[in-house]
């Protein structure tokens, strides 16, 4: 890894915000860069191709498609969707949403851990395929049913030369920032938890997951996280990175949803060429026709954003929509059906949380 062994391990004192800006600022400029030739003409030609109404339509109708299609998403809402019975069947006391990344930290070092539905090793390598251009981090990861390993892991982005402006230890830029966000090709402990390493990587780095709700779906963007619901305040959309699909599965071979196929606020209607054909159907209708769109959980119909920078639920929440179509999870494993009792603690709960946070509260079906 180049440059690694001249690198202070991280520390909890060093500037994240700094990092996640230098990385995000610097993708967004080479999105936009390319914009017209990379993703608006190619978009226009999609849209021509695919939509019967614009067949036979001008360039400059086709950008005027484009422009309420840009509008229409980002005035969409930006949601996390939640399962009500793990964050409300307890008093949640928690000020601020956290990524697996930080909550795996214990002692100063993350330990990250399997689980059924998230194995640690597919998690990270599908996390970094979509944050990292090749040029910056080049990993080959092989699948191993839903595990794997890396037959290579080369942090390819340099520490800058120039004068310091801010991040920590000695950080300067783009290549500064990578070093702090790649973790490297994971390690297994004799405990059976995974740490990175890259002893410059700092887990609070990394991106939180949200979703575009673009077809104002009663149920938030996807009910494949759960039927309730957080809406974001709407600062964070301009720096966060979008996707057309679910980034969890492109080590699965998923199209159109690596680094390469990052989205900008600016440009946000060009996810139309990234989507898939049935995503493409539900960006027509709800983008161009204002339909609102069922509830779904595939996960090719997610228009993924991803956020670097901390989301503290007052002031980075808006409404919090509770709604008791999830089950309980039970300690032996398992999930059970929302009793009276139950719902009557979660109402309770969610009611105390949004409280707290100066959140609207709304109970959906």
């Amino acid at each position: 890894m180049p440059g690694g062994d001249q690198q202070a391990p991280w520390t909890s004192g060093s500037k994240t915000n700094a990092v996640q800006h230098a990385f995000v600022n610097a993708r967004i400029v080479e999105i936009n860069r390319r914009a017209i030739s990379k993703l608006l003409t190619p978009t226009l030609d999609a849209l021509k191709a695919t939509e019967p109404s614009l067949r036979k339509a001008s360039r400059q109708q086709l950008e005027d498609a484009f422009m309420k299609m840009t509008a229409r998403l980002q005035s969409a809402p930006l949601t996390i969707n939640l399962e009500a019975p793990r964050w409300f069947m307890t008093p949640n006391n928690y000020d601020t949403y956290t990524q697996m990344y930080e909550r795996a930290v214990t002692g100063g070092q993350m330990q990250l851990a399997d689980s059924a539905l998230n194995p640690a090793s597919f998690r990270v390598a599908a996390d970094d395929a979509a944050t990292f251009p090749k040029s910056a981090v080049d990993a080959d990861f092989k699948m191993q049913g839903l595990g794997g390993q890396w037959q290579k892991y080369d942090i390819k982005a340099q520490q800058s030369q120039q004068p310091g402006r801010g991040l920590a230890p000695q950080g300067r830029g783009f290549g500064d920032a990578v070093l702090k966000m790649a973790p490297g090709a994971l390690s297994k402990t004799a405990a059976g938890t995974y740490t990175a390493t890259n002893p410059q990587f700092d887990p609070k780095t990394k991106q939180i997951f949200a979703a575009l709700n673009y077809g104002r779906r009663p149920h938030g963007s996807t009910t494949r996280y759960g039927h309730s619901f957080l809406v974001l305040n709407d600062k964070f959309k301009r720096d966060a990175l979008y996707f057309g699909g679910d980034t969890f599965g492109n080590i699965a071979g998923n199209a159109h949803v690596s680094a390469e196929d990052q989205i900008s606020y600016d440009a946000l209607a060009a996810v139309f060429l990234k989507a898939v054909p049935s995503m493409r159907t539900d960006l027509l209708s709800s983008c161009l026709r204002g339909a609102q769109l069922t509830d779904t959980d595939k996960e090719a119909l997610l228009l993924e954003a991803h956020l670097f920078e901390p989301l503290a639920f007052r002031g980075g929440a808006m409404t919090l929509c509770v709604s008791a179509k999830d089950d309980v999870p039970q300690a032996a494993g398992g999930k059970a059906k929302i009793t009276g009792a139950d719902w009557v603690a979660i109402q309770t709960n969610a009611r105390t949380f949004a409280t707290k946070h100066g959140l609207k509260l709304l109970f959906i079906e």
